[in-house]
C-alpha cells in the first residue's frame, strides 16, 4: 500500500505538543518527525514496523540535529507512541481496506442471494424467438416500403449561395482575397439582384477573362443598360457579353 491514514488534529496533538516540551524542540519539528515514522512504518514489511529506523533517519527527514531526533525519539517511546520497533495501536488506527473489488462481490453475492431463482421453460424461449422474428419483420417491411417510395423532389437551387459559391471561387482564384470577394459579391446582389449577378458570374466562369473584377462590373452596367444585353448569348461568338475586353 503505497498510502498511509493521517487524521485530523495531528497539529493540535497534545501528546506531540509534550513530546515537543520533552525533548526540548520546537512542536514543528516532532510533527514531522512523527509524519517520518507513520511513512517509513507504512512501507515496511510488516506494516507498521520501525525495524531499521533509527534517529539518524529522523534527522535526516526533518532536519534536525542527530541528537535532536534521538530526543524526539525517545520522547515518543515515553509517551507510548513508539514501543520497540513498532508504531503503537498501529493495526487500529491504519487498518487495512478492503478494495473495490472485494465490495463488488460482497454486493453481488448479496443481490444474487436476494434475487429468486428463475426459470425459464422451452416454451417461453419459443415464444420470445417468435416474437423477435415478427419484429424483425415488420422492420423489414418498413423498410421496403420507403425504399419503393418515390424520391422526393430535389430542393430548388438557391441563387444567392450559388452567386457567392462562383464568385468567391473566381474571384480567389484571381488573386482577391477572399473577405474582399464576398464584399464585393454582396455589392453587386444589392445593386442589381440575384439573378442578374449569377447570370453575369457564370458568363465571367465561361469566358475566364484575365481581369475578372472590372469585366464583372463593366457586364453588371452594360446589362443596366439594356436588360437584354448578352442574355443567353454569353457562350456564342461575337455576343455582346463575349466582346467585353477582358
Amino acid at each position: 500500500m503505497d498510502w498511509y491514514r493521517r487524521y485530523h488534529g495531528t497539529c493540535t496533538d497534545p501528546k506531540l505538543a509534550k513530546a515537543a516540551r520533552i525533548a526540548d524542540v520546537h512542536r514543528a519539528f516532532v510533527i514531522a518527525a512523527w509524519e517520518a515514522v507513520l511513512e517509513y512504518a507504512s512501507a515496511a514489511s510488516p506494516r507498521g514496523s520501525l525495524c531499521g529506523f533509527d534517529h539518524f533517519d529522523v534527522a535526516f527527514s526533518t532536519d534536525v540535529t542527530p541528537e535532536e531526533a534521538e530526543r524526539i525519539l525517545d520522547a515518543m517511546r515515553r509517551l507510548r507512541m513508539i514501543d520497540g520497533d513498532k508504531v503503537c495501536a498501529w493495526d487500529k488506527r491504519q487498518f487495512q481496506s478492503d478494495s473495490s473489488a472485494e465490495r463488488t462481490k460482497r454486493w453481488r453475492d448479496k443481490k444474487a442471494a436476494a434475487s429468486p431463482n428463475v426459470t425459464v421453460t422451452s416454451q417461453e424461449r419459443s415464444s420470445d424467438v417468435t416474437v423477435t422474428d415478427q419484429i424483425q419483420s415488420q422492420i423489414q417491411n418498413t423498410s421496403s416500403l420507403r425504399s419503393d417510395a418515390p424520391a422526393a423532389p430535389s430542393p430548388r437551387p438557391d441563387p444567392v449561395r450559388q452567386a457567392f459559391d462562383l464568385g468567391v471561387r473566381i474571384l480567389t482564384e484571381a488573386g482577391t482575397p477572399e473577405p474582399q470577394a464576398r464584399r464585393l459579391i454582396g455589392q453587386w446582389r444589392k445593386n442589381d439582384g440575384d439573378a442578374v449577378t449569377l447570370e453575369v458570374l457564370q458568363a465571367c466562369s465561361d469566358l475566364s477573362p484575365t481581369e475578372p473584377i472590372p469585366w464583372i462590373n463593366r457586364a453588371l452596367q452594360a446589362r443596366r443598360r439594356d436588360p437584354n444585353h448578352g442574355r443567353d448569348q454569353r457562350l456564342i461568338p461575337g455576343s455582346r457579353l463575349s466582346e467585353l475586353p477582358g
